[in-house]
């Protein structure tokens, strides 16, 4: 049991499920009030060590509101490189919808380099909470319906009208206005509106989806990108701005040359299998262990692999040129096969890519992480679960000259932050005691063998020109001492609204416990 100073005869338990997340809350109120004008991403990170998994983006502080695939693909990719990515998680199901359970290998890969705190967003007070990290934060990224993040107070107006630098990206499945705005959206259904399903699958087998969520994965790609451009534009004009993409807008990018066809020739591509399209003869061939893919884009290599299987057949005027061979595909892809099928694959991969034909297996995602080119570029990359112990997760597919991308952390076991031992626990009264100092003290994070961190303040950064919000060097102005109310006066003078009750609170000095239990979304006992 641990009774909180000023409540002398009111006690509260701390669970394994909720300690973590009251803690980093507790702390997080308590070090904001203490500095005064103390960055909340500051707070947070003074609370949470912080390993950047990069150089490239240490300097950037994201606060990551997405959850299933593609938002938290977009996080991913700043997290790999870098940046500070707190990632808010609902109180009701922490994890749940964020890449199956937390053991899952889907959701160990898709959350490495990140750390979390559960908030309850439905809540004033944990609305207030997220506004004021908001402040001083570089990136938030959402991927909820369009309605959602106004309804909650959330949304980029708002919180760009406290921070005017604020980058605000946001995911949805068919944009953020229009006739089909409201729609829920979802990978499979964005392949089939997109167009992608109509052309994938064999000839008069009916549609058919990618075998990946690949509108999920690349909208979070593009929302990425575009955080980045965001970025470099604020280092121009010193204001962040609001990225959109949506699953349909990415998937529609990615039809590419297929697109193309359609808005300038007025050809409707088709079904083609396993062929390609226009690139004619590019395919999959039996050989007498297995199958080959073989890919002739261009007279040149067609040239090459017609002398290398040396078959009359192929010397047919049918077979001249691209658009010949495109009209009679099929006996002609019989013969290729007819010559394939007498040697091995191996035989074939090594034969073809000494005349230059491009060739390669057709492997299983086992071959694939078995190969030694694979193994070289190192996409399996060692990390060690919390939950699931020494694991491999899928590395990074950018390879910089000078800087690099490594796996710092593991996915957030639990809302929370992590636990290691340090020196001595000072008793939580020490937080208390932070917010009435009338001048911040130096910087001192202590955690116990057990749980309990007790925070003493960092003196806050004051905002440099060009520089990203997060970075800063002093307090300035210098904290005042304490209202003189309790946060329980405040918060029954204050109108009681999202955008107006929680802010009130936080000026008006340390939260009750109540006030930090409705903000992670907890019952008080």
């Amino acid at each position: 049991m641990l009774r909180p100073v000023g409540r002398p005869t009111r006690s509260f338990e701390l669970t394994s499920k909720n300690r973590s997340s009251f803690n980093l809350v507790y702390n997080f109120f308590a070090q904001v009030e203490g500095a005064g004008q103390l960055s909340a991403a500051s707070a947070v990170r003074s609370i949470m060590p912080f390993e950047p998994a990069s150089d490239i983006l240490s300097d950037y502080t994201v606060l990551d509101l997405t959850r299933v695939r593609s938002g938290p693909t977009c996080v991913r990719q700043l997290a790999d490189w870098g940046a500070n990515v707190i990632k808010i998680e609902n109180p009701d199901k922490a994890g749940s919808d964020m890449g199956g359970s937390r053991e899952g290998s889907d959701f160990q890969n898709l959350h490495r380099n990140k750390r979390s705190m559960v908030l309850n967003l439905k809540d004033p007070d944990g609305v207030a909470i997220f506004r004021k990290m908001a402040e001083t934060a570089d990136v938030v990224v959402e991927n909820y319906r369009p309605d959602v993040k106004f309804r909650l107070g959330i949304d980029y107006e708002t919180l760009s009208a406290a921070n005017p630098r604020l980058v605000y990206a946001s995911i949805s499945g068919f944009g953020q206005d229009g006739p089909l705005a409201g729609r829920p959206g979802f990978d499979q259904i964005a392949q089939g509106m997109g167009g992608l399903m109509s052309i994938t699958g064999a000839p008069g087998e009916g549609p058919m989806r990618v075998g990946i969520p690949i509108a999920d994965l690349t909208a979070g790609g593009f929302a990425a990108q575009g955080v980045l451009l965001a970025l470099l534009g604020r280092e121009k004009t010193g204001k962040g701005q609001w990225v959109q993409t949506s699953l349909l807008q990415a998937q529609i990018a990615m039809l590419d040359f297929q697109a193309a066809r359609w808005l300038m020739d007025g050809n409707v591509p088709k079904q083609a299998g396993n062929d390609h399209p226009t690139s004619i003869p590019t395919g999959v061939f039996a050989t007498s262990d297995g199958f080959i893919n073989i890919a002739c884009a261009g007279q040149h290599i067609w040239l090459r692999l017609k002398e290398e299987l040396a078959d009359e057949r192929m010397d047919h005027e049918d077979y001249a040129d691209q658009p010949s061979r495109s009209e009679n595909r099929k006996p002609l892809n019989a013969i290729i096969n007819e010559n394939t099928s007498q040697k091995s694959t191996a035989y074939w991969v090594e034969r073809f890519a000494e005349i230059g034909v491009p060739c390669g297996e057709i492997n299983n995602i086992q071959q694939v992480f078995e190969s030694p080119q694979v193994q070289h570029l190192g996409m399996a990359r060692d990390v060690v679960s919390q939950e699931r112990g020494p694991a491999q997760i899928v590395g990074q597919p950018i390879k910089m000259s000078s800087s690099s991308s490594d796996i710092r952390r593991p996915p957030p076991t639990v809302p929370g932050m992590p636990i290691r031992n340090s020196s001595p626990a000072r008793p939580l009264r020490a937080a208390y005691r932070a917010t009435s100092a009338s001048v911040a003290p130096d910087p001192a994070v202590t955690i116990s063998p057990s749980w309990l961190m007790a925070v003493t303040c960092a003196p806050s950064l004051t905002t440099t020109p060009g520089m990203p919000p997060s970075r800063t060097s002093r307090l300035d102005p210098a904290p005042t001492g304490s209202t003189g109310i309790s946060a329980g006066q405040a918060a029954r003078k204050a109108p009681r609204s999202a955008a107006s009750a929680g802010l009130k609170m936080i000026s008006a000095g340390p939260p009750t416990p109540n006030q930090v239990w409705r903000a992670i979304g907890t019952a008080s006992p």
